[in-house]
């Protein structure tokens, strides 16, 4: 994915769709921007070319010697073997508009399906449905405090969280001691 990738995010949800059906993907760090090397199949091509896609159909002979400068210690790259699609999850509030959060926005457009959790999710323990979890730096402030909520006063950070911080039985620092 170098400049002659036109549309580097929708690269990445394809990589996440080639997981989806059970195939498994080599992101190559480094390697001209971050490349995929994803098996070569008629219905891969297909797909990339109805999302705008560039790719590069390569040999095996190819292959081998592209892996081969990757491996080498005087370089920086590396391969990272894909196996499975994560199942993904953004921190974020339900009533946010689509341009108030640019995670959601970018997972939407490169086609990687996610859900919304928020607070009454945490509470209810759903994170453990989720492999991935992105934390908005807002949103990291109460989900850590969430995690250290063992301790015996409970209360809200910040603002921003308050119908459903208060539905999940937090009070306002200031509220407290």
């Amino acid at each position: 994915m170098d400049e002659g990738q036109a549309n580097h995010l929708k690269a990445y949800g394809m990589a996440f769709w080639v997981l989806e059906q059970g195939l498994e993907v080599e992101w190559l760090l480094n390697y001209r921007g971050g490349s995929f090397l994803i098996p070569a199949a008629p219905s891969i091509s297909g797909e990339c070319t109805i999302r705008g896609i560039d790719f590069e159909p390569m040999a095996d002979v190819q292959v081998q010697r592209m892996l081969q400068g990757i491996a080498d210690p005087e370089v920086n790259q590396q391969r990272v073997k894909l196996e499975v699609a994560p199942r993904v999850a953004v921190y974020s509030p339900k009533s946010k508009l689509p341009w108030d959060d640019a995670v959601t926005l970018v997972l939407t457009y490169a086609e990687i399906p996610y859900d919304i959790v928020y607070d009454a999710e945490v509470m209810e323990g759903k994170l453990v449905e989720y492999d991935w979890l992105h934390l908005a730096p807002r949103g990291l402030y109460w989900a850590v405090w969430q995690i250290l909520s063992f301790l015996p006063q409970r209360s809200l950070v910040s603002g921003g969280a308050s119908e459903a911080g208060g539905e999940c039985g937090f009070t306002w620092l200031s509220e407290g001691e």
